[in-house]
C-alpha cells in the first residue's frame, strides 16, 4: 500500500525490508489506500476519487526524497494509477530536487522517476498518458485495468483509442510485463 497508518514508503522504519527485497532483486506493486490524513475532505467525494492518485504521489515523494530508491537501486517498483498525481506535478518534484543538496538529487527527480515502472489502470485516458509518457518511457508502463473495481473495458478501450503505434500497444500489453517479470512468458 501507500502508506501505513501516517508512514509512506520512504520511512526509515521500512528499511531492513528493503535491504532484504533489495538483495532478492524484488519487483514491488504499490497500490494506494485510504490515507489517514485525509479522508472526507469534500463532502460527497469518496476517497477513491482524488486521494488514491495523490496517496500515490506522496509515497513516491518519500521514496525519492529520503534517498530509499538510491539506497535501494535493485528494488524494481510499480505504481498504480500512471503514479498518481506525480507526472503532472513532475516541475514541482523537479524544482524541490533542485533546492536539495542530497547527492541522489544533484541530476533531479526525473531520472529516479523514470526508473520506476507504471501500470495505467484509471490512467488510460489522453491526459494521463500524456503526462506519463513525458516521463517515463514506454518500456516502462505497463497494463492495468482495476478490475473488478473497474471495467477492464474502460484500460483497453483508452490504449486502443491512443496514439500508440502496434509495437507500443503490444509492449505496454505484455512485453514490458514479461522483461520485468520473465515468469510471466509462456
Amino acid at each position: 500500500m501507500t502508506s501505513f497508518e501516517k508512514q509512506y514508503l520512504g520511512d526509515p522504519a521500512f528499511a531492513p525490508v528493503y535491504e532484504e527485497l533489495n538483495r532478492r532483486k524484488a519487483v514491488v506493486y504499490v497500490h494506494p489506500t485510504q490515507p489517514k490524513c485525509c479522508m472526507g475532505l469534500v463532502p460527497g467525494v469518496t476517497v477513491s476519487t482524488i486521494e488514491y492518485a495523490t496517496d500515490t504521489s506522496r509515497t513516491i515523494a518519500s521514496l525519492v526524497y529520503s534517498g530509499t530508491t538510491t539506497r535501494f537501486p535493485d528494488i524494481r517498483w510499480i505504481f498504480s494509477h500512471g503514479g498518481g498525481t506525480m507526472p503532472f506535478l513532475l516541475g514541482r518534484f523537479e524544482r524541490l530536487a533542485s533546492e536539495k543538496t542530497d547527492p541522489w538529487l544533484k541530476d533531479g527527480a526525473a531520472p529516479l522517476l523514470r526508473r520506476f515502472h507504471y501500470e495505467i489502470a484509471q490512467a488510460s485516458h489522453p491526459g494521463a498518458l500524456d503526462a506519463l509518457l513525458r516521463l517515463a518511457p514506454i518500456s516502462n508502463v505497463l497494463f492495468g485495468t482495476d478490475y473488478p473495481l473497474r471495467p477492464a473495458s474502460e484500460a483497453v478501450d483508452g490504449v486502443t483509442a491512443y496514439a500508440f503505434t502496434d509495437a507500443q500497444r503490444r509492449a505496454i500489453d505484455r512485453d514490458n510485463a514479461e522483461r520485468l517479470v520473465p515468469r510471466l512468458k509462456g
